[in-house]
């Protein structure tokens, strides 16, 4: 989250963003009383059930493609993520039309992946 959140603490707010922020389970959840004050539309989501939940739920690439119903082709997208969720975050925005030169990315990668 790092690299997102550099990004959005530097935000002037002139420009709209929307900060997709995707984990597993709430106490996955970390900075959210920051991350609220930020400069953006805020959206944090779920992947597995939780109860007492009342934000969005689902992969978080699937919580973008139902969020976003307008035309999505003129933004700038910065996705930061495990090597699966990039790639799907990559296929969805090329599908919707943001061109590759737009999209942005940073892959996790552990030890484990060397």
């Amino acid at each position: 989250m790092a690299p997102i959140l550099s990004l959005l603490r530097s935000h002037s707010g002139e420009r709209e963003a929307t900060y997709y922020y995707g984990a597993r389970t709430e106490p996955d959840l970390f900075g959210l009383d920051e991350l609220s004050q930020l400069p953006c539309t805020f959206v944090p989501a779920l992947s597995e059930e939780s109860n007492g939940w009342n934000g969005e739920a689902g992969l978080i690439t699937d919580v973008v493609d139902r969020l976003e119903e307008e035309d999505i082709s003129e933004v700038d997208a910065y996705v930061c993520g495990p090597p699966p969720m990039v790639e799907a975050a990559i296929a969805l925005l090329e599908r919707r039309g943001v061109p590759e030169a737009h999209i942005y990315f940073d892959k996790f990668t552990t030890t484990a992946d060397e």
